[in-house]
C-alpha cells in the first residue's frame, strides 16, 4: 500500500505548509 503512503505523506506536507501546529499533530500521531 504504498500509494496511501505516499497520500498521506503528501498531506501532512500540506498541512505542514498550511499550519506549523499541524505537522506536530501529525508527527505525534
Amino acid at each position: 500500500m504504498s500509494f496511501v503512503r505516499m497520500f498521506w505523506w503528501r498531506a501532512q506536507v500540506y498541512e505542514s505548509v498550511i499550519c506549523g501546529t499541524s505537522s506536530m499533530y501529525f508527527a505525534f500521531f
